[in-house]
């Protein structure tokens, strides 16, 4: 068997699925250990207000997605290249493929807090799996496509008047 050169149009990159998914597996679990310290610790320090707990879990989910859609987007961007110059053919919904993988330990605290908790931490976590890999397969299609929500944000296109850019 020989090894294929350098630049021979036969050798083929891949960018690993797995990787992309462990990467979101990792920031997932990290994002699930620290909603539910914040959950425990609002809740036995200040029993009366149940609201600051929740509200203080809808935020972390928020961050969560965010960073789970930045992941998602630069995974899109570089499988762009790859795509663009023949290693590999364009997979639409790789990313949401990767945050389905990675949604797996929601799955099971979901299924973890129906055993100890009751019904209604379930609905939570249970609907936490549909963003997550929501924000993951749209981060992987808008880093695809080079569309950027922050640079459409925070950055002004120049005026076309303006004579002094020409």
């Amino acid at each position: 068997m020989t090894v294929p050169e350098k630049n021979d149009k036969n050798t083929t990159m891949v960018s690993p699925l797995r990787r992309f998914a462990l990467k979101l597996f990792v920031s997932m679990l990290s994002y699930i250990l620290f909603g539910l310290i914040a959950f425990v610790f609002l809740l036995n320090y200040f029993p009366e207000t149940p609201w600051l707990a929740a509200s203080a879990l809808v935020l972390i989910l928020l961050i969560s997605t965010c960073v789970l859609y930045t992941h998602a987007w630069h995974f899109g961007h570089r499988d762009r290249n790859l795509v663009k110059y023949g290693h590999m053919a364009y997979q639409k919904y790789r990313g949401l493929i990767a945050g389905a993988c990675a949604s797996v330990p929601f799955l099971i605290a979901g299924i973890a807090l129906f055993i100890y908790a009751g019904p209604r931490v379930q609905f939570f976590y249970f609907t936490v799996f549909l963003p997550m890999s929501a924000a993951s397969g749209a981060g992987y299609i808008a880093g695809h496509k080079l569309f950027s929500i922050g640079g459409k944000l925070i950055y002004k296109s120049p005026k076309k008047n303006d004579k002094r850019l020409r």
